[in-house]
């Protein structure tokens, strides 16, 4: 269940096979401004032996970075809009998934399956 959401959403990283913006590895004083990075943020999030994408900072901590990757997922600009804006207002929603559905407005539906747009998951 809770996977499903993070697999489909989250793009969750470690320090070690962080390479964002420049952010060099291991970098305590780098990594400590991105801790700092208001959650809604967006970032250009590169891994190890992957195309650079378009993220929103969920939440960043001493090891890890959770971010909000929507541009793949095929959705109208209007649903990305109201995601984007539930991760700057409300990220734990997407980290720890809602504990029953919460209709984030229109047809999109957050649970902790996942994410429904028009009774569709995706």
């Amino acid at each position: 269940m809770r996977s499903t959401l993070a697999g489909a959403l989250i793009l969750s990283m470690t320090t070690q096979s962080l390479a964002a913006a420049g952010i060099a590895s291991g970098s305590k004083v780098s990594w400590r401004k991105v801790q700092q990075l208001p959650a809604g943020t967006k970032i250009t999030l590169t891994a190890t032996g992957t195309s650079p994408r378009s993220c929103y900072v969920l939440l960043a901590d001493d090891t890890t970075l959770r971010v909000l990757c929507i541009s793949a997922l095929g959705l109208a600009p209007e649903t990305m809009k109201l995601l984007r804006q539930t991760a700057a207002k409300r990220p734990a929603l997407f980290i720890a998934g809602p504990s029953t559905a919460l209709e984030l407005g229109g047809q999109v539906v957050l649970r902790s399956s996942g994410l429904s747009v028009a009774a569709k998951k995706v």
